[in-house]
């Protein structure tokens, strides 16, 4: 969640990222880590992007992906006051902004198919 102090979007929910200045892939391990501390494990899927237009009228582009992150706390940045993980389905509580709330749905959906067409690796093969 966004800071209540923070100049923009404050005290919204909203999933890591920012703005770039470099490939899309590089950016994504630096949010990652610039927001919660994590390194990233594996890119797991590209779940698609939107474009959505800010408060000050700026067109935006938002790229979405799964990532399995490393083991590891989670270290906040200033920008943040909290987290939480659920339920892939359970996200859809959090999106405030109608805009976003069918891309979101979609990027659920399609990594939800993603997770559930891998195979189980603790699933017994030996019988």
């Amino acid at each position: 969640r966004r800071a209540t102090s923070d100049s923009f979007a404050p005290g919204h929910w909203e999933f890591p990222g920012g703005g770039l200045e470099e490939k899309p892939l590089d950016g994504l391990v630096r949010e990652l880590a610039e927001e919660t501390g994590l390194q990233i494990r594996q890119i797991l899927a590209y779940l698609g992007s939107f474009d959505s237009v800010s408060e000050k009228g700026q067109t935006v582009r938002q790229f979405n992906y799964l990532v399995e992150p490393e083991e590891g706390d989670i270290q906040l940045s200033d920008e943040h006051s909290e987290y939480v993980w659920h339920d892939l389905e359970a996200l859809l509580s959090f999106v405030q902004s109608a805009q976003m709330l069918p891309v979101i749905r979609k990027a659920i959906q399609d990594a939800v198919v993603f997770i559930k067409t891998q195979p189980n690796p603790l699933a017994d093969t030996t019988t």
